[in-house]
C-alpha cells in the first residue's frame, strides 16, 4: 500500500469564531462524511460525497475546485501517472486497458477511493523514483532473458493503452522463463519493485528482487488467477539492504512454479529504492526518473465567504476514529 504521504483528500474546512468556544473543535479538517454536528458550520468543502467541484471522471485534465468553485492552488514540477480504475487509485487488480493516465506537470491527479468517491492524490517527492530504465519496454536490450523465453513488444493493450504490453512466452516446463534487469545500486535501504501483468495462456506470474553483495532486502511475490482482460499489479517490498550492496536484479517470470508454461503480458517495471511502500508508477527511458513533490496544495477562500482564509493541506496528521486528520485551516494575516 501507499503510506500516508500518498493520500486521497476529501475534506471539509470548518471555522469557529473566537467567541464560540463550543465549536473550537471545528477548526480541524476531517473527512466530510465523518463530521456530525459541525457540518452546519462549514463554509468550504473540497471533494464532498456529492462530488461538487470535482471533475466528472477520474484523471481528468480539468482541475478540481472547492464545492463553490474556489480555485485550487497546486504545483508538481514533473509529470505524474494517475489511475482511473473505478475500484480506486490504489487498486492492484481489475485495472482496465488505458486506466493509467499520464498527466503533465502542475496537473492535479484526481482518483477514486475504495468507496467510489473522487479525491485528490497527493504524493511526496520520489528521487530517484524509478531506477529501472526503459521501464515501458521489457523487450529492450536493457533487460536480459531468464531461462529461454521469447519476448514480443507491443503485443497487447494494457494500462497505458493500445499495444503497450510485451508478451513473454515460456515453452519450458523445467525452469522459470522471463525478463530481468540488473541495476547498479548501493542504497542500503528497503526497496519496492512492481510491474503490471495480464494473463495470456498463463494465468500466474512471479516477481523477484535480488541484491548483489547483500541479500537482506531480497523479496519475491506471486500472483495467480490473472485475468485476460484486465491487468494486476505484481510487486514486493524487501527489508533494508546492508553493507556491500552493489546492484539489484528485478525479474518478472511467467508462472508461479517452474513447471508453468504459456504466455504472459507485462508492462511498467518499477524499482524504488528507499521506499517501504508502492507509490504511483514513474515511467523511464534511458535513465532513472524522479517525481517532484506535490504542493503547496491550498484554496484561498473569497472574501464573500465570511472573510479571506487560506486552507493549506499538510501531509502530516493522525487519526480520529475512522477519520483521517490531514490539516488545519489557517487565517491569512
Amino acid at each position: 500500500m501507499r503510506a500516508a504521504l500518498a493520500c486521497l483528500l476529501a475534506l471539509t474546512v470548518l471555522v469557529a469564531s473566537d467567541s464560540d468556544a463550543r465549536d473550537r473543535r471545528c477548526w480541524r479538517m476531517r473527512w466530510t462524511d465523518r463530521i456530525g454536528d459541525c457540518d452546519s458550520l462549514a463554509f468550504f468543502e473540497f471533494a464532498p460525497l456529492s462530488g461538487a467541484g470535482m471533475p466528472s471522471t477520474a484523471c481528468s485534465t480539468t482541475p478540481p475546485t472547492g464545492a463553490r468553485g474556489e480555485v485550487l492552488t497546486f504545483t508538481r514540477a514533473s509529470n505524474g501517472t494517475c489511475t482511473k480504475t473505478a475500484s480506486g487509485g490504489l487498486a492492484t487488480t481489475l485495472i482496465a486497458d488505458s486506466d493509467l493516465v499520464f498527466l503533465a506537470a502542475n496537473q492535479p491527479r484526481v482518483e477514486f477511493d475504495g468507496a467510489g468517491a473522487l479525491g485528490l492524490l497527493v504524493e511526496s517527492a520520489a528521487s530517484p523514483g524509478n531506477i529501472a530504465v526503459q521501464s515501458e519496454l521489457p523487450c529492450n536490450a536493457a533487460y536480459s532473458n531468464v531461462g529461454t523465453p521469447s519476448c514480443s513488444a507491443g503485443a497487447a493493450a494494457g494500462p497505458a493503452g493500445a499495444a503497450t504490453m510485451a508478451q513473454f512466452t515460456d515453452a519450458s516446463a523445467v525452469a522459470f522463463a522471463g525478463r530481468a534487469q540488473v541495476i547498479a545500486d548501493t542504497s542500503q535501504t528497503a526497496h519496492t519493485v512492481f510491474a503490471y501483468v495480464k494473463a495470456g495462456t498463463a494465468s500466474s506470474a512471479t516477481i523477484t528482487l535480488v541484491g548483489t553483495g547483500n541479500s537482506a532486502g531480497d523479496c519475491s511475490a506471486t500472483v495467480t488467477g490473472l485475468s485476460t482482460t484486465t491487468s494486476s499489479i505484481l510487486g514486493c517490498t524487501g527489508a533494508a539492504y546492508g553493507v556491500g550492496i552493489t546492484a539489484i536484479t528485478v525479474t518478472v517470470n511467467v508462472g508461479a512454479v517452474v513447471a508453468d508454461t504459456g504466455t504472459l503480458f507485462v508492462y511498467g517495471y518499477d524499482a524504488k529504492p528507499a521506499s517501504a511502500y508502492r507509490t504511483s508508477h514513474i515511467p523511464t527511458t534511458a535513465a532513472a526518473a524522479t517525481r517532484a513533490a506535490e504542493g503547496p496544495v491550498y484554496f484561498t477562500i473569497p472574501a464573500t465567504e465570511v472573510q479571506s482564509f487560506a486552507s493549506t493541506v499538510r501531509t502530516a496528521g493522525g487519526f480520529n476514529g475512522n477519520a483521517r486528520v490531514i490539516g488545519e485551516a489557517w487565517k491569512d494575516s
